[in-house]
């Protein structure tokens, strides 16, 4: 029976490599682990050479040219993957020498440098030589920063961070990386401009038109309040509005004319002509005593 192959991806990404060994070069192109194993191909310059899993073609450093390509591609059936190696001094795509940071007395702030040419690009990866740093703050004599406080230098072989903590005044100013590849360096510079914190809180405007506010609210509230317990003491004491029935005042003397009326249940008592009269009244003739002794008693004559 035929042996059972199952395919197999390579490991991760094809690889573009270059190793400096005194005055050699070895250009590599490398992406292993597929099975079946992945095609290459490596270019560079009049160079071309074509083979599996991983590649090498070994050059003298002076026949190497700045600002050239190292282009390997692999091909694994229907997976195809192509990388660049930039072969030149350090740089930084879209870096711009004393571009300016703001760094805030007391806080911390960091400078950072990235190596990059193009990026990535789908299947096409671009890729720059490692390189080591040095950091420097210019002045009449610059010297290498010490990774001591306020100074803290973390690096890679494509990065490099530059940490002040605190920020004083005395930190401010121009900075300097230095990046060094194989075949040269390059230098980068930052400006570090320290700045006041901004003040904290509310501005003098805006805390006085607060204040302001506050104080219409209360003297809205506090005649609102005024108000609504005056009404509620006028109702208490039994105030009324203007009386608009019919007000008959100073009647001395009454006509010379006698004036009756029966109320059904009552006896008629007649109005005299007097000098000085009296005041007319009915009289009441209850027909039930008891009831009227009942609910009246303290009326009753």
């Amino acid at each position: 029976m035929p042996r059972d192959i199952r395919c197999r991806y390579p490991n991760g990404t094809i690889q573009c490599l270059a190793d400096f060994i005194k005055d050699i070069v070895d250009l590599q192109c490398s992406w292993p682990g597929g099975n079946p194993a992945v095609e290459l191909h490596l270019q560079f310059n009049n160079i071309s050479m074509s083979g599996t899993n991983y590649i090498v073609s070994s050059i003298h450093q002076k026949d190497i040219t700045l600002n050239t390509f190292l282009y390997c591609r692999g091909s694994q059936e229907k997976l195809i993957q192509t990388c660049y190696l930039d072969i030149d001094t350090p740089k930084s795509v879209g870096f711009n020498n004393d571009s300016t940071t703001e760094g805030i007395l007391g806080n911390s702030v960091t400078l950072t440098l990235n190596l990059q040419n193009r990026g990535e690009r789908q299947t096409n990866l671009y890729h720059v030589l490692p390189a080591n740093f040095t950091w420097y703050k210019l002045a009449t004599d610059p010297s290498p920063l010490p990774s001591e406080k306020p100074f803290f230098v973390i690096s890679t072989a494509y990065q490099s961070s530059l940490t002040i903590n605190p920020v004083t005044k005395e930190v401010g100013g121009r900075y300097m990386c230095i990046a060094t590849n194989p075949l040269g360096n390059t230098s980068f510079v930052f400006y570090l401009n320290v700045t006041e914190a901004p003040p904290s809180g509310l501005s003098g405007g805006a805390i006085a038109g607060i204040v302001i506010g506050v104080l219409v609210s209360v003297a809205i509230i506090a005649i609102m309040v005024f108000f609504i317990i005056k009404a509620t003491k006028g109702s208490t004491n039994g105030e009324r509005g203007p009386f608009t029935g019919h007000v008959y005042e100073n009647t001395r003397s009454q006509s010379e004319n006698t004036y009756s009326r029966t109320i059904p249940g009552t006896q008629q008592v007649e109005m005299s002509n007097s000098a000085n009269p009296v005041p007319v009244y009915e009289q009441l003739m209850v027909k039930n005593e008891a009831v009227y002794n009942t609910i009246m008693p303290s009326y009753k004559k």
